[in-house]
């Protein structure tokens, strides 16, 4: 039997270790790569989710960026179609009363708007509006130190609003024409009715079936005057009575109304 000193196991003990050394370094020089691909990942991670976390937050800020900007445009381009809207009508307007007046033959051909060509005697901005104020009410910051009175007509882009209730030193009340507490005549068509306020910017006006009624069309101070104070937004004409019922107002939101023009009364 082979027999081993204690010497000699030493021997082997060391050459064991030497060759399982140089075992373990051959296989973490082999695996190397895929450990350095591995702990790029683990470390990676976080930063890849950063980055991610933070692309999305760019792109929901754009996105709501975006949005704020085109409500902000679709208020303004509603706004202008509404001025335009009541250019249209005035002009309707203006040829109903012409053609009027030319039938009528004892009054003179060039009838026109009292606000035409005029020049405001005093310009104001709106203080507080409906749903603000109760009853369809502006307060302005402009009083009797300004020149403002009692019975002042007040328009917007050409479209008479009301009128001056009461007046302070330095501000007053416009009572608009939707008003509960406000009645008038205006001239729809051919025909001149009452209208009277419902609140809210509606006013409303009943009218001889006979007279034919459809929305846009423009409601007017009576007699001569072009003055628009509303279109006509809807019609009710109910089967058993012998008159229609049409509802109109400003065709622009009071709520978007930032100053107004203030006229003499005539």
């Amino acid at each position: 039997m082979k027999t081993y000193s204690s010497r000699t196991k030493t021997t082997l003990r060391r050459k064991r270790s030497l060759i399982a050394g140089a075992v373990l370094v051959a296989v973490l020089v082999l695996s190397a790569p895929a450990i350095r691909g591995g702990t790029f990942f683990v470390l990676g991670m976080p930063l890849r989710l950063a980055s991610g976390a933070y692309d999305m937050v760019v792109s929901s800020s754009s996105g709501f960026i975006s949005n704020i900007a085109l409500s902000e445009e679709n208020r303004v381009l509603r706004h202008r179609i509404a001025v335009l809207e009541g250019d249209v009508a005035r002009s309707a307007g203006v040829v109903q009363q012409y053609n009027d007046l030319v039938e009528s033959l004892g009054r003179s051909t060039h009838a026109s708007s009292t606000l035409a060509g005029t020049t405001p005697h005093v310009i104001a901005s709106v203080l507080a509006r409906p749903p603000r104020t109760p009853f369809d009410i502006f307060g302005i910051d402009a009083g009797r130190a300004e020149g403002v009175a009692e019975g002042d007509r007040v328009a917007y882009e050409g479209i008479v609003l009301g009128v001056v209730d009461t007046v302070d030193e330095h501000t007053a009340a416009v009572r608009l024409f939707s008003s509960p507490q406000s009645s008038m005549t205006v001239r729809i068509g051919s025909v001149d009715v009452e209208a009277v306020g419902q609140g809210g910017g509606r006013i409303r006006l009943q009218a001889p079936k006979g007279e034919t009624i459809v929305a846009g069309d423009p409601v007017l101070l009576p007699a001569l005057s072009l003055d628009l104070v509303g279109i006509v937004q809807f019609v009710e004409s109910p089967e058993n009575d012998a008159f229609q019922t049409a509802y109109f107002g400003a065709p622009v939101s009071l709520s978007e109304i930032r100053y107004v023009s203030l006229y003499r009364s005539i």
